[in-house]
């Protein structure tokens, strides 16, 4: 999909502390090539810039982290937001609760059935979706249950986990889950992109460094 594979790098490229990192990155492998250019051996330029190369991926991971970190952070404040009981007046809250449970006892098992399949999870909470679990137990027969049973099991994900419902958790999930299989926390790789490239390029530093050797020295 067009989404996932030209939009979703852009977690990196509209980060501009990433931004800031590739341009450490392109000075520092200029820098090498120059050092060629200027008459310095292979091995004098890999013993000074060896070290700043694995310094500056050590500076990719510790952003990837921080990231991930970041990420995960708000995800947790999200799912907290989500599925923390907002009862503002508990013995208002309380009437309410066997108010709807007397309602339960006398709607009949079609009655019921028609709600799970209707009703807006946005409008259930833990409790009656309690209930509910309660009265599919005992008061419904073995085809009564059959015939709510993907409904219900959609309602409890969505009553249990409101969260996933939400854009903002959805693209954080997301993202989470690109930068973790980038890979760039473990080995430091780095994600670059040429203008008017469709892919980007994920590559080593190192990689990067030996192959901006190789090409100087033709």
């Amino acid at each position: 999909m067009t989404m996932q594979q030209t939009e979703v790098w852009n977690i990196f490229f509209d980060d501009n502390k990433y931004q800031d990192l590739l341009n450490k990155a392109d000075r520092l492998l200029k820098e090498s090539s120059s050092m060629f250019l200027k008459g310095y051996r292979l091995d004098a330029i890999d013993e000074q810039q060896k070290p700043k190369i694995q310094e500056l991926e050590n500076e990719f991971k510790a952003y990837a982290q921080t990231r991930l970190d970041d990420i995960s952070k708000r995800i947790d404040e999200i799912e907290k937001e989500a599925t923390t009981d907002k009862v503002q007046n508990p013995q208002e809250e309380l009437i309410r609760r066997q108010n709807l449970q007397a309602r339960y006892d006398f709607y009949s098992n079609g009655e019921i059935m028609n709600h799970i399949n209707t009703v807006d999870a946005q409008n259930v909470d833990i409790f009656e979706l309690s209930l509910l679990q309660k009265i599919i137990s005992e008061r419904f027969n073995d085809t009564e249950e059959q015939q709510v049973a993907h409904a219900f099991e959609v309602l409890k994900q969505n009553v249990l986990h409101p969260y996933e419902n939400n854009s903002e958790y959805e693209k954080l999930a997301y993202d989470y889950s690109v930068i973790e299989q980038v890979g760039m926390k473990n080995s430091g790789v780095v994600v670059t992109r040429k203008d008017g490239d469709y892919m980007p390029t994920i590559k080593s530093l190192n990689d990067r460094y030996n192959e901006e050797m190789n090409r100087v020295r033709k």
